[in-house]
């Protein structure tokens, strides 16, 4: 009889031990690496927006004034709107880089207050008069951005000639 128990005994544990073992469960990155990549992105974007903007500054004297959000105009911009959002204008604009060099030219029909321009331009749309034209100076972080476009490379700073018809 205690033979029996004996068989059964091992006949269980090897039949235990011949179980599929459970998948391992893989390995978490932490949170805090990924944080800490996402900080080191932005840090690295503020410091470079931060040079933009130092670079700009020679632009003070030259007749340029500095907008809201970093964009330097130069040319009447009026003190309240001109446009107001959802009105539909024709606009064409020029992008030089700063050494004075046409990288693009741009003409649209635009409806205000639409992102559909990039970000110095949909900022200034408003206070544009028609038929008078401005030139702007815009980072790159209002212009094209760290993506750039066919024309204009990332992380330009750039000029903008802009009139609205």
């Amino acid at each position: 009889m205690q033979h029996k128990y004996t068989i059964l005994i091992l006949a269980g544990i090897i039949l235990a031990g011949c179980a599929k073992t459970q998948p391992q469960r893989p390995t978490v990155r932490g949170e805090s690496a990924v944080d800490s990549e996402a900080a080191q992105m932005l840090m690295m974007n503020q410091q470079m927006a931060a040079e933009a903007d130092r670079s700009l500054l020679r632009y003070a004297d030259s007749g340029f004034v500095m907008m809201d959000d970093n964009v330097w105009v130069k040319g009447p911009i009026a003190a309240d709107t001109v446009w107001h959002e959802n009105d539909y204008i024709a606009l064409e604009a020029r992008f030089y880089d700063l050494k004075g060099n046409l990288l693009a030219t741009h003409q649209s029909q635009t409806t205000v207050g639409k992102v559909d321009e990039i970000p110095a331009i949909v900022d200034l749309l408003p206070f544009v008069h028609a038929r008078t034209p401005l030139t702007a100076v815009a980072p790159w972080y209002m212009a094209f951005g760290s993506a750039g476009n066919n024309e204009v490379k990332p992380y330009e700073n750039i000029r903008i000639d802009i009139n609205i018809q």
